[in-house]
């Protein structure tokens, strides 16, 4: 499978199943993206360990962009499957507001 995010490695934060990294297109400063490692394509397709993984990362993600860009509140977007633009892996967004 060709999929660019199974194959990313540049990730600011991470644990055993998932990774978070900055936005290649963001919306605001510091606006990052949450991946499964695995190649999942749908939210509900998410194993309960996977949606833990990514839920400790929300909640990481969240304290490191407190940290460096102190931003009044966050969007969290998580994209219908049929949104997803390629590659087809789900991501969860972190978007930071000022």
């Amino acid at each position: 499978m060709d999929c660019t995010y199974c194959q990313r490695e540049d990730f600011v934060l991470e644990n055993k199943l998932a990774g978070a990294f900055f936005s290649d297109k963001p919306r605001a400063k510091g606006d990052m993206l949450i991946i499964p490692k695995a190649h999942v394509e749908n939210f509900v397709k998410l194993s309960p360990k996977q949606k833990a993984a990514i839920d400790q990362l929300i909640f990481l993600t969240k304290k490191y962009l407190d940290q460096k860009y102190q931003p009044s509140h966050y969007n969290l977007v998580v994209p219908e499957e049929d949104k997803i633009t390629a590659p087809k892996h789900l991501y969860i967004n972190l978007v930071p507001g000022y």
